[in-house]
């Protein structure tokens, strides 16, 4: 087997085969074909070949790459807007039914935002402000539960908590919200979800004080409104 990595840092997509041998990459900084800017969110679907969500011209795009180095693919743009536009993390995971789940940060109306795709190439989508609060969704991580429905960590950039939100139906217009750590010092974009074989989210995220450190939340419940929280 293979697995791809999101190289955000280089704005490129490297492959590597199991035992973590590089096999290929591909992808530069800049808005043109096969460029990426920061690309945060990919995912592998059944076909074997990546889905990957970035941000390009203040825009949210997707890619389905219909080969193994994604030399072929096909661009989707998802959201856009003017001004500060759509410009921070995004992440992504695929639905049970193959089409892709996304979350992002609306820079120019500051909410946390989701797209349930509702094909291979995610034309037709669906749309959902999950937390309208103002300053709030960046450096979003997302992950599927196991009752096939979204669950986010993100910041909540006015106060510096983390956030997390468990959505209740697929489009997230029902959702429970949770402020996991509120000791206001939560940097980004250093947040990632995770779920556990029993249901609750993991979070690792970066504390931006005096300590420096990489912190973890263990959910004791779905909505993590009981959690353990340790500095790793």
């Amino acid at each position: 087997g293979s697995g791809y990595v999101a190289d955000s840092v280089n704005h490129r997509i490297q492959k590597f085969e199991s035992n973590g041998n590089f096999i290929t990459k591909w992808g530069s900084y800049g808005t043109g074909d096969g460029q990426f800017y920061y690309p945060y969110g990919i995912a592998v679907g059944s076909d074997g070949f990546a889905r990957i969500s970035y941000i390009a011209d203040l825009s949210l795009k997707f890619v389905r790459c219909t080969n193994a180095d994604c030399s072929t693919k096909n661009i989707t743009v998802l959201d856009s807007a003017s001004g500060e536009g759509i410009n921070e993390v995004t992440s992504l995971a695929l639905g049970s039914d193959g089409f892709a789940r996304i979350s992002y940060y609306h820079d120019k109306n500051d909410d946390l935002k989701l797209i349930r795709c509702l094909n291979d190439d995610c034309t037709s989508r669906n749309t959902t402000i999950v937390d309208g609060a103002s300053n709030t969704g960046d450096a979003s991580s997302l992950a599927m539960g196991l009752d096939g429905l979204p669950r986010i960590a993100y910041l909540d950039d006015t106060n510096n908590y983390l956030r997390f939100a468990r959505c209740t139906n697929a489009d997230c217009t029902a959702k429970n919200l949770t402020t996991v750590d509120s000791s206001g010092i939560v940097g980004e974009p250093h947040i990632s979800l995770a779920i556990g074989a029993d249901g609750f989210g993991r979070i690792s995220y970066y504390e931006d004080g005096t300590s420096d450190d990489l912190k973890f939340a263990r959910c004791t419940n779905d909505d993590c409104t009981t959690r353990v929280i340790t500095a790793v």
